[in-house]
């Protein structure tokens, strides 16, 4: 705490910063929306990494990771 802050002054200041905080967030997450394509990102990723091969003692080997979409 600092010198010379009461402690309901103090503690008022953590909560409207912290309430400030969550706001703001709130605000970007609105704007931005970043988790829209995150399920399109996913399915991408998984796709890509199936395609994959891995060299195994001279072989290469593919990788299949099984779908878990829930339907």
């Amino acid at each position: 705490m600092p010198i010379g802050m009461t402690w309901p002054k103090y503690l008022r200041l953590i909560g409207s910063s912290v309430f400030f905080m969550f706001l703001g967030s709130q605000f970007v997450h609105n704007i931005y929306k970043p988790l829209d394509d995150l399920d399109k990102f996913i399915d991408k990723y998984k796709d890509d990494y199936e395609k994959q091969t891995i060299g195994v003692g001279g072989q290469s080997k593919t990788i299949v990771i099984e779908n878990s979409k829930k339907t």
